[in-house]
């Protein structure tokens, strides 16, 4: 076993190389089966997100430095373009990432609404609704006109 993962650190130029493996090139290795090269991609991709976890579930985006410690890990090993928007509430925590598009090699295209649709699907919205009734609006004392 320990030949094989030498192997494979050398076929793939380290463990980065390796780690952006996808799943057809790591079962299409000599002595890897597809169940094999699952539990092998399984890890990486637990490796990944528990990097991004952290201790806090919300992480504090304060400038593009915290940008690039949340997601380097899942967009430095991409074959392809990624457009991703950063959904981050009023005290600037990070609540969301949601990939909008995959592109090509060298270019990604998005309209702008979709941009707006998944910023508003990964807002939370209040739990009570905060419209004023009739009877209340009579209750108040409006100033009359003379």
């Amino acid at each position: 076993m320990l030949q094989l993962a030498a192997r494979l650190l050398q076929e793939h130029d380290g463990l980065r190389g390796l780690a952006g493996a996808d799943l057809p090139t790591l079962s299409a290795a000599r002595g890897l089966g597809s169940a094999k090269a699952s539990t092998i991609a399984a890890a990486f991709e637990l490796g990944r997100r528990l990097a991004l976890e952290g201790d806090d579930a919300r992480p504090l985006v304060t400038s593009p430095a915290d940008i690039e410690r949340l997601l380097q890990s899942n967009l430095e090993l991409l074959a392809q373009e990624e457009l991703r928007l950063l959904v981050l509430d009023t005290k600037h925590r990070m609540l969301a990432a949601p990939i909008l598009y995959r592109g090509s090699v060298r270019e990604s295209t998005v309209r702008v609404a979709e941009l707006f649709r998944e910023a508003v699907r990964a807002t939370p919205r209040p739990s009570r609704s905060r419209t004023i009734t009739r009877p209340a609006i009579r209750s108040r004392a409006w100033p009359t006109s003379r």
